[in-house]
């Protein structure tokens, strides 16, 4: 008995430790700019050169280009890798909430502000804020960061004195803000300390397989599947295909391949699927059962119980969606 409990105590160490180095190589990866095209290139030598700077950067492009995988390039790059990375989308910021979730509130501020708070800037404090889709900020609220950006300081609401802040701010947007109309110029100006912008897909259609094949992988890890297989016509397909949506295109073409749902045409042209209402139920579905596999490392009984399915409603779907319990 010793022997098996000794055994089983190795196995779960041993569980654990690949665990951890998944989540390691993930982050990694969440950092990592692949390609050997003369754009992507350009692009690390460009990160390379203002990461250690700590100015506060303006990245802007198409959408799907992966402006953020950049912010948290420049930030693992910089000095502040350490500290915290914050996101915030400025698209999904409510107005009159934006105080509060920005900078923070007192005890007692409000009716129902029970304890103090602090906003998204102080918890970047040592790192970094990104701030996603700035160009969808209106005007109102642009005038209360650019205080907070200019002082470098912010006040909870219902507090009467300043917080120190230091952070390094990243900016995205969509549109270029030089010329976006009803956004201040005088923001614009602080935001942008260097200008970045992130190549379209079109630009580094060589390095399409390499990045590809990547976030195959990343899907087989997240779905328990085995790494799928592409070769050589589908990858000149793939360098064929315009990507109008840039990365995330492409990595939603990745996602559907691991899971078999990638079709050609007669003439190799890849074709996503349907982006229907079912379409995105069983995306979700296989997304929430892989992951709950993994949280119970494998345990289909606890698995169908946390999920709240029958066992043999758990099984179905997870040979519908390919995936396996890795006990």
């Amino acid at each position: 008995m010793v022997a098996v409990v000794t055994r089983a105590l190795a196995a779960r160490a041993t569980r654990t430790e690949v665990g951890r180095l998944q989540q390691v190589l993930a982050e990694t990866a969440a950092t990592t700019i692949l390609g050997q095209s003369r754009a992507l290139r350009s692009l690390r030598d460009r990160i390379a050169a203002l990461a250690p700077l700590e100015v506060d950067v303006l990245i802007t492009d198409e959408t799907g280009t992966g402006k953020e995988l950049v912010a948290r390039a420049l930030h693992a790059a910089s000095p502040r890798a350490t500290g915290p990375f914050v996101a915030v989308n400025c698209a999904a910021l409510p107005e009159q909430m934006f105080e509060t979730l920005m900078f923070g509130h007192a005890a007692g501020a409000f009716p129902g502000a029970g304890a103090a708070r602090q906003g998204k800037m102080e918890a970047a404090q040592g790192g970094t804020l990104l701030l996603d889709e700035v160009e969808t900020m209106p005007p109102a609220l642009q005038a209360k960061l650019l205080r907070a950006l200019q002082e470098r300081a912010v006040e909870r609401l219902g507090e009467n004195d300043l917080r120190p802040l230091d952070l390094c701010i990243i900016a995205t947007s969509k549109a270029p803000l030089r010329e976006a109309d009803g956004f201040r110029p005088d923001l614009f100006f602080r935001l942008a300390g260097a200008e970045l912008a992130t190549p379209p897909l079109r630009d580094a259609a060589e390095d399409i397989p390499l990045i590809f094949t990547h976030y195959a992988q990343l899907a087989a890890r997240r779905y328990g599947r085995p790494d799928p297989q592409a070769g050589y016509p589908l990858h000149q397909a793939l360098k064929r295909r315009a990507w109008p949506g840039n990365m995330r295109e492409l990595r939603a073409a990745a996602e559907a391949h691991t899971l078999g749902l990638l079709e050609l045409r007669a003439d190799n042209a890849p074709v996503l699927p349907d982006n229907s209402l079912a379409d995105r139920v069983a995306a979700f579905e296989a997304r929430e059962i892989a992951a709950a596999l993994e949280r119970h490392r494998g345990n289909t009984l606890r698995v169908a119980e946390s999920l709240g399915l029958a066992r043999r409603t758990l099984n179905d779907k997870m040979r519908r969606y390919g995936l396996t319990s890795r006990v």
